[in-house]
């Protein structure tokens, strides 16, 4: 006879931590949507990060989330959506970093000289150590 092999569940020190990581990681709630939806953006497949993002903004509507969909849609090449879900964001939240040099790299993309450069210079002022420094100033070099 063949014994069955039976599959054992790791011990688990603290249920209530335990069940938390799993809940928060649970990709039905806005938390979970948002790593899924960031992980689909960075293996390259933005339409169904896009649809991760949009169920996200169901839930709850963050600067993050408008980011997430803005980016999703600068891969699929919807630029006007792009934007528009940027400048969402930016109205959430003031000065949010990646939605004003989204808006900026946006805006170069379309051909919006003018407005590309407003916007680099404007993330370079409240940012100008931010992640994209680098890239804002190498832009405004090629846009002047």
């Amino acid at each position: 006879l063949v014994e069955p092999v039976i599959e054992k569940k790791p011990a688990v020190k603290n249920e209530k931590s335990a069940e938390k990581v799993k809940k928060e990681s649970a990709p039905g709630n806005y938390e979970g949507l948002m790593k899924a939806a960031g992980r689909k953006s960075r293996g390259d497949k933005p339409q169904e990060a896009l649809k991760l993002y949009q169920k996200a903004l169901a839930m709850k509507e963050t600067p993050e989330v408008y980011t997430g969909i803005a980016y999703s849609n600068v891969d699929l090449g919807n630029l006007p959506a792009a934007l528009s879900n940027f400048k969402k964001a930016l109205n959430l939240s003031g000065r949010h970093s990646d939605a004003m040099f989204g808006i900026a790299m946006t805006y170069g993309q379309m051909g919006k000289k003018t407005q590309a450069l407003n916007f680099y210079k404007e993330y370079l002022e409240y940012y100008p150590n931010g992640p994209d420094a680098g890239p804002a100033k190498t832009a405004i070099k090629l846009l002047e």
